[in-house]
């Protein structure tokens, strides 16, 4: 979770929102506890920063509008650090109600987001805000009962109202919502306005189950979320989603006692016997790992064997998975240059260029730059001076030490350009990343070239 490397409001929330419940896995240390405070604190602050003055909260630093979804997710965060006895600005949560009230009083179903997104979850979006004022203690009844008889709603809210409806202390209202509605979720398009996924609906239908006391249902939804959660990429709303469903099944569950008995290349270990929920064992790095283990209690075992490996080189095939990617370093006229070899001080550009080939319009992209570490980048905003050749339209730029990453949106069929400022400042030979371009929510989506050396010199 630590290493979410985007800082807008979505992941940082993501980053923070599961840690008020992990306790319900295991028993952390206390330095353990206090970086989870310090992250927690610094999650309430910055996302205290971004709040706008109608009480909305931005999706980027520095953007003037609120973002729909974020600002229930990011305020829902924010009432459940509250309820932990978490210190949240009380000026925050009331400016953040009164933006909710607003929003859903004068909420109606129009697509707000057609041109955007493949798949827009209008309906969610209202029943996910009226759930967060339901927590918050102030549920608003009569947009819920408005939204409660609206034709052909989603199941996803449908299953969300029907949380707030119990938490509204209506159980009744809640239990007809779900009456014989599947609580299995299809797979849809990342290209969502909630960044949703059937993982992340599937894990707050699981929590809906928790509030009715139906737990045997939860129960029986848990193995299919944590399906989703085993997957090879999970998105930062499944993470989170599902981080806080299962703390909840497992505080419902109480805790019974992990037996069992597993040998490592064939040498014996010390037993499992434990009642944590989630238990974690460090390997040493070796050439053979062959873990054998037996089940001494009463109920089922899962277990994962994850190996993590960071190889020098990257030698990842270049891809184009829904757009193409050109790349050229230029000098200060637009001369390409070969970079393989290059003169120290010298001034030269990134230059690239995306075309959208998917058929679609794309949201929410990410442009990763990673440098050479022979190459330092030239900040611009760092010396107040605006840099115009720096090309191409984009929400917000992320400049660091290293790297760069930058978020655009971009419509079917059309092409965008990104140039950056780099000076070749230490000798050596170095080696220059793979430039990698994808939807901050599905990075299965990615495009990518192919990483190569480069060297400085004198």
């Amino acid at each position: 979770m630590h290493d979410y490397p985007h800082g807008c409001s979505e992941q940082v929330t993501s980053k923070v929102f599961p840690l008020l419940f992990v306790d319900a896995f295991r028993p952390f240390t206390n330095k353990e506890k206090e970086v989870m405070d310090n992250n927690i604190k610094e999650g309430i602050k910055i996302i205290s920063s971004r709040q706008l003055m109608d009480g909305g909260i931005a999706y980027w630093p520095g953007n003037t509008y609120p973002n729909e979804w974020v600002t229930t997710y990011a305020g829902h965060f924010l009432i459940e650090a509250q309820r932990a006895g978490r210190d949240v600005p009380t000026s925050v949560i009331t400016k953040w109600k009164q933006f909710q009230k607003k929003s859903a009083q004068t909420w109606n179903r129009g697509e707000l987001y057609k041109s955007y997104y493949s798949t827009s979850m209008s309906d969610l979006q209202q029943a996910y805000r009226l759930y967060t004022l339901a927590l918050a203690g102030e549920p608003e009844l009569g947009a819920m009962n408005r939204l409660k008889e609206m034709n052909g709603l989603s199941a996803q809210a449908r299953w969300r109202l029907a949380a707030a409806y119990a938490l509204a202390g209506k159980k009744d209202a809640a239990n007809q919502l779900i009456n014989q509605l599947s609580d299995m979720v299809g797979p849809y398009s990342f290209n969502n306005n909630t960044y949703g996924s059937s993982t992340r609906d599937m894990a707050m239908i699981l929590e809906t189950y928790l509030l009715l006391d139906k737990t045997e249902k939860a129960l029986a939804l848990a193995y299919k979320v944590s399906e989703g959660l085993s997957g090879r990429y999970i998105t930062t709303q499944e993470a989170s989603f599902g981080l806080i469903a299962m703390s909840r099944l497992a505080k419902k569950m109480g805790k019974g006692v992990i037996s069992y008995e597993w040998e490592l290349n064939g040498v014996k270990q010390a037993n499992g016997n434990s009642g944590d929920v989630f238990q974690e064992i460090a390997l040493k790095p070796q050439e053979k790992v062959n873990v054998s283990i037996k089940n001494k209690g009463q109920g089922q075992l899962f277990f994962r064997l994850l190996g993590r490996t960071h190889p020098l080189v990257d030698n990842t095939p270049a891809m184009s998975n829904g757009t193409n990617l050109y790349v050229k370093y230029v000098d200060e006229n637009g001369k390409e240059l070969d970079v393989t070899s290059l003169k120290q001080g010298t001034e030269f550009f990134a230059n690239v260029i995306v075309q959208n080939i998917s058929g679609m319009y794309l949201t929410d992209m990410t442009l990763s730059q990673i440098f050479a570490s022979g190459w330092e980048i030239f900040n611009t905003r760092l010396f107040n001076e605006a840099d115009n050749r720096t090309a191409g339209a984009f929400n917000y730029q992320d400049i660091r030490d290293d790297r760069v990453y930058t978020y655009y949106n971009l419509s079917s069929g059309y092409s965008t350009s990104f140039r950056i400022r780099l000076q070749a400042a230490y000798c050596g030979k170095f080696y220059l990343p793979a430039v990698s371009n994808e939807p901050m929510y599905s990075p299965t989506e990615q495009s990518r070239t192919t990483g190569y050396w480069v060297e400085v010199k004198q």
